[in-house]
């Protein structure tokens, strides 16, 4: 058995947004930790994300650094300076395609929003 639960930290005030966004408890925050999980216990490999962008790592992608997609990472240097707010909004001109390959039906300002969630979780974008 094993539990999904609340992250191990002091208790905050705000919002009720603010709270979800907080200690993880939007859905797909408690979807992520099921599926990790589940992907542990099957013993499948763990799938992988572009430390910059999030898009899923393949061989094909993959660049020269193992965290980071060939668009994103390329003679070992980002292949743009961007700060993350351009990133999301360049990535959200894929939202059709991130719907069509999670079955979601996102519009582009609640993908907008899911990534401003996402992306600070990434290397590129953790505050040093």
């Amino acid at each position: 058995m094993e539990y999904v639960a609340v992250d191990d930290k002091f208790g905050e005030s705000g919002t009720p947004d603010e709270m979800l966004t907080n200690y993880h408890l939007r859905a797909t925050d408690i979807m992520a930790k099921v599926y990790a999980v589940l992907q542990r216990k099957s013993g499948a490999p763990k799938q992988r994300y572009c430390q910059s962008c999030g898009m899923p790592l393949t061989d094909e992608v993959t660049s020269d650094n193992p965290d980071y997609c060939k668009y994103c990472f390329a003679d070992g240097k980002f292949t743009q300076e961007c700060t993350m707010e351009q990133m999301i909004d360049f990535c959200v001109q894929f939202v059709d395609e991130f719907n069509k390959n999670t079955g979601q039906h996102l519009t582009a300002d609640e993908y907008r929003e899911q990534l401003r969630q996402y992306f600070p979780q990434l290397k590129r974008w953790q505050k040093k």
